[in-house]
């Protein structure tokens, strides 16, 4: 959720890491299947495809009518925003860690999980959009 907050606010940057996403509601659905088909014991990668963080922030900005993220954050920008925090006006709890999952890129492969299941993957672009419209809705009451 903290993901679409900060779009909502209009986030000015983007770091290029990159790794694999998959809907909810396309979790539960492989898992029902799975069970259902007696697939005990293995394990199933369940990814939709693989995106780029820009990728991602780039459509929920489109989302919410925001201007994209233009500003990339390498792992020089990430480290003295690390090293000052301590003396800047905002609040950050950038860590090591965080710079380093924000700029790897892991690539997960699901053709075991379509191989094992009669499921049709919820395409990025209606995850999103659903997700941004839900948050839009909450925002209103």
């Amino acid at each position: 959720c903290k993901l679409f907050q900060y779009s909502f606010k209009g986030v000015k940057i983007y770091t290029e890491g990159i790794t694999g996403y998959i809907s909810a509601k396309d979790t539960a659905e492989i898992m029902i299947d799975l069970t259902e088909k007696k697939k005990f014991g293995e394990r199933f990668i369940l990814v939709e495809n693989n995106y780029s963080f820009k990728e991602i922030l780039d459509k929920i900005h489109d989302a919410f009518n925001k201007p994209r993220p233009k500003i990339k954050a390498g792992k020089f920008l990430l480290n003295t925003v690390r090293f000052f925090r301590l003396f800047l006006p905002f609040k950050t709890k950038i860590t090591r860690a965080i710079i380093h999952s924000a700029l790897s890129k892991s690539y997960y492969s699901n053709k075991k999980t379509i191989q094992n299941t009669d499921i049709n993957f919820t395409s990025l672009n209606d995850c999103i959009s659903f997700t941004c419209k839900a948050f839009l809705s909450l925002k209103k009451d």
